[in-house]
């Protein structure tokens, strides 16, 4: 999650509203049930995965927040992932500035897109569950960047998610993404030189994404 979403009730009591209706049909009161040919743990959403899994999905959120933000040119402060399953924030990473808004707003969305991404590959498919871990696993972040868009800020949300998913279909940037997570799940706090040594390894030079100055929108 972004580091300047701690400790919003309000988002706790809307992210559980999202989750009991987008999962209510598969969940009931907490009993998986299979749909069609799906198996079970196909629908499960992220309260309800496996610790390994769990945690694994939760380092590559963190490490796709921190990846692509290093990655479009943002000073990283630091980015952590908790060990306490029940922690509402999972974990933190924090940018600093100068910098166009839009760049936040890309690396702000790249978490979900980085977390739903590596559940599709772990065999974690079903459209419910990444419709979750947008709601839930992305919607601190989301509301973070249309906090930048109410203050006045350029913000175009849609290109923002569409450069996180190009730069995350990278294979370059995502084993950087892959390594930056496993460092995390060992340490479970990373400094900006640690990333930067990462990215180093990896060959990931400043990525271009688009910022307002270049052209519109839907150019």
């Amino acid at each position: 999650m972004a580091g300047t979403s701690e400790g919003d009730a309000g988002w706790r009591e809307r992210d559980d509203a999202t989750h009991r209706a987008v999962h209510g049909q598969f969940l009931g009161p907490w009993t998986p049930t299979p749909t069609g040919a799906e198996e079970p743990e196909a629908v499960w959403c992220t309260s309800r995965l496996a610790d390994d899994v769990y945690w694994q999905a939760g380092a590559v959120h963190e490490a796709s927040h921190a990846v692509v933000g290093t990655a479009v040119g943002l000073p990283l402060l630091h980015a952590t992932l908790e060990s306490d399953r029940s922690v509402r924030i999972g974990g933190v990473v924090s940018f600093t500035g100068p910098g166009d808004a839009q760049l936040f707003a890309v690396w702000l969305a790249a978490g979900a897109v980085g977390q739903s991404q590596w559940l599709c590959a772990a065999g974690y498919g079903h459209p419910e569950l990444h419709r979750c871990v947008r709601a839930i696993g992305g919607g601190a972040d989301r509301a973070e960047a249309e906090r930048l868009a109410a203050q006045g800020f350029i913000i175009d949300l849609q290109r923002a998610h569409l450069d996180a998913s190009r730069l995350l279909g990278d294979p370059g940037l995502w084993a950087a993404v892959g390594q930056t997570a496993r460092l995390l799940l060992t340490r479970r706090h990373l400094t900006s030189a640690d990333v930067v040594a990462v990215l180093e390894t990896h060959r990931i030079t400043t990525q271009q994404v688009w910022t307002p100055d270049i052209g519109p929108a839907d150019g």
